[in-house]
């Protein structure tokens, strides 16, 4: 099965989703992971859409957060 991980800059947190043959249609979340704690959190939070992950780096050994 394949999964796509979507940061939010928004939100402290990162959400998995898992595709099985397409990713056509409306799709929840099968996992959200808190990436971030909330005093990191809200010291970057200028405005709503700011604070949070802005992007991944997945290695296949480890996955790192930013």
């Amino acid at each position: 099965m394949r999964h796509i991980l979507v940061a939010d800059a928004g939100s402290r947190m990162v959400r998995v989703y898992a595709g099985g043959g397409d990713w056509n249609g409306h799709r929840m979340p099968t996992r959200s992971v808190t990436v971030l704690d909330e005093d990191t959190f809200l010291r970057g939070r200028a405005s709503p859409e700011e604070g949070g992950p802005k992007g991944l780096d997945v290695d296949g050994r480890t996955a790192s957060w930013r």
